[in-house]
């Protein structure tokens, strides 16, 4: 059985210990091939729609699998020769979370402050005592949209019949953090990895809410949809009152 190492999340006596799944055999942990120098971070290329539809039916089943597998369980990559592991919502979020960065074709570039930073936030999904954190950090830090993918991602993989909220100042605030950067990330997802939505439908604008709750044509609620919901409210008190979200961010 693979070893599993502790990784220590934090400074000093405050420091929280993170523990890594088992590391996998060399030839399965991806770059292990490539000279040192070019062992590093790069986004997978998907296929556009029309490659994806052309592809055997097996390829694109195993497509799929393995995306979400990483998405779910994370990924393991040789990083300058050491072999590194991110979360799923890390990887989720370097793969497919465009945030209109200046390079890197306007998704985020790797950094190792953010693998450490995603450990932590694993930490505080898997505590069943936790109730959330308060991360302080430098301005274009990118928190907000490491807060929002990684309930993106929770909210499209395998959690069903919840609710995922958005906060800000205001409700116009709330509201441009739905549209602006939540949206605007699902909607460059490939159909073939993406949730169905009721952006899907498309019946109009979507400025309260993104559904997954299959298509409603065809019945109230469908046995095989996530049947989750994100939407937004302004910072108060009473803004999710008896409505009980799986996250708030």
């Amino acid at each position: 059985m693979a070893q599993q190492k502790i990784v220590m999340v934090g400074f000093g006596e405050d420091a929280l210990p993170y523990t890594l799944p088992p590391q996998p055999p060399k030839k399965e942990i991806e770059y292990w091939d490539l000279p040192k120098k070019e062992q590093k971070w790069r986004r997978p290329i998907f296929p556009s729609e029309d490659d994806f539809e052309a592809l055997p039916a097996n390829e694109q089943a195993a497509l799929i699998e393995r995306e979400f597998n990483r998405r779910i369980y994370g990924y393991w990559f040789y990083n300058n020769g050491i072999p590194t592991y991110i979360t799923g919502s890390h990887y989720f979020y370097l793969a497919y979370w465009y945030i209109a960065a200046p390079e890197n074709d306007g998704y985020p570039a790797y950094r190792e402050a953010n693998r450490k930073f995603f450990y932590f936030q694993d930490i505080c999904e898997k505590d069943p005592n936790c109730f959330g954190y308060i991360a302080m950090t430098p301005k274009r830090y990118g928190k907000t949209e490491i807060a929002l993918a990684e309930q993106y991602n929770i909210a499209t993989l395998i959690e069903r019949d919840s609710l995922f909220g958005i906060q800000a100042l205001t409700h116009t605030e709330a509201k441009g953090l739905f549209k602006d950067r939540v949206l605007r990330s699902h909607r460059r997802i490939p159909s073939y990895l993406r949730a169905y939505s009721n952006d899907d439908i498309k019946k109009g604008e979507i400025t309260a809410e993104l559904t997954f709750k299959g298509d409603m044509k065809k019945g109230s609620k469908s046995a095989f949809a996530l049947n989750n919901i994100i939407n937004h409210r302004p910072t108060t008190e009473s803004a999710y009152q008896g409505k009980r979200p799986r996250m708030i961010s």
